[in-house]
């Protein structure tokens, strides 16, 4: 949710950086969706206007952020001690669709299997970063999804395989 009561700061978290939605942005605007981005509870910009996302390439360095913002939250943590939670979930694989510079056109699933690819990339940086800070042997780590690729993508999205359906049905 976009409203401030929603956001993870009243809802446990101690930090965030990110998008409180993606897609669209609170305000619908399919042309030039003006997702914010916040850091902790300051909006730090929007996509497009302060996070620039190519729309004719689809290139955008959100992901590199998002991945930084991680290891720089694991380092603090390891120099802390204490135990912590990272809740990573980038949102390269959803409308709009981006990829930085170095994973573009890298795949045969065009720009949503770059994102992928930028985003095991990021997970392995991350899993890397846990380990060199020796904090890999007590530590858990969850993959999850969020149920499927968009049935509207078609070819420009995921694949779900043999299952039926996708997002935003009943099968989810």
């Amino acid at each position: 949710g976009h409203q401030p009561q929603y956001h993870p700061l009243r809802h446990g978290f101690h930090e965030w950086f990110g998008a409180p939605n993606c897609h669209f942005g609170p305000y619908d605007n399919k042309a030039t969706p003006n997702i914010p981005v916040y850091n902790g509870s300051d909006m730090v910009g929007r996509y497009y206007e302060d996070f620039p996302i190519d729309r004719a390439s689809g290139e955008s360095n959100l992901t590199q952020l998002y991945v930084r913002e991680a290891l720089e939250f694991i380092d603090r943590q390891a120099a802390s001690a204490q135990p912590f939670f990272l809740y990573w979930a980038p949102d390269a694989t959803h409308g709009p669709l981006y990829a930085s510079r170095g994973f573009l056109s890298t795949s045969r699933r065009g720009l949503y299997g770059d994102a992928v690819r930028e985003l095991d990339d990021g997970v392995g940086k991350i899993l890397a970063r846990l380990k060199n800070n020796d904090q890999h042997t007590n530590t858990l780590v969850f993959f999850t999804s969020d149920n499927g690729a968009a049935m509207v993508s078609r070819t420009e999205g995921g694949s779900n395989g043999p299952f039926l359906c996708g997002k935003q049905t009943t099968f989810e």
